[in-house]
């Protein structure tokens, strides 16, 4: 049996560091990325744990490449820039004070507004967006680290079941491009 702890602020990485298998988190960016580590490495080492044996798994959101996708992805973002949860996050990734603009329209129930907030930046920072190669970056980027991506689609309305096979069929390509192919 396996346990993983789902945590996105510093006290839950460090007690998934402390008595976990690992972590599952979200919204994951390369500030994250150094925060965890770091804590994973200080409390798994305080507990007699060696780091490695803490496995970082993050939940990835990403949607299609035309504008219809990207939109359906900067209005799945306002949801969660919405939610103080996601605030630290936001803030070590140089997107606080973003974060709560997005919160003010949303809970002033301008949900338009708030998607309106959320910027290519913000949706490339986030989620694997962008050009075919930031996303392939991206992707080789948590793998190398040994981050384990479970994906999920920021789905079109109308599109659901389409766009959870779109997502597979994009990381399958993204993953295995440039790779000599049988």
């Amino acid at each position: 049996m396996f346990l993983y702890l789902s945590a996105l602020n510093p006290k839950m990485v460090g007690l998934a560091a402390r008595v976990a298998d690992g972590l599952i988190t979200n919204w994951f960016t390369e500030e994250s990325y150094e925060e965890y580590a770091g804590i994973v490495q200080q409390e798994a080492e305080a507990v007699g744990r060696a780091p490695d044996e803490v496995k970082l798994f993050t939940l990835t959101m990403m949607a299609g490449e035309d504008d219809a996708s990207v939109e359906a992805m900067r209005r799945g973002l306002a949801f969660y820039f919405a939610s103080p949860h996601y605030h630290h996050i936001a803030e070590i990734s140089g997107y606080g004070a973003q974060a709560r603009q997005v919160q003010a329209a949303w809970q002033s129930r301008d949900l338009a507004g708030a998607s309106r907030l959320v910027t290519d930046a913000m949706v490339e920072k986030f989620a694997v967006m962008g050009s075919q190669e930031q996303r392939r970056n991206k992707l080789r980027w948590m793998m190398d680290r040994n981050v384990y991506p479970i994906m999920y689609p920021i789905p079109r309305p109308g599109h659901t079941i389409d766009d959870h096979f779109l997502v597979i069929e994009l990381v399958a390509r993204y993953l295995n491009a440039g790779q000599a192919q049988p």
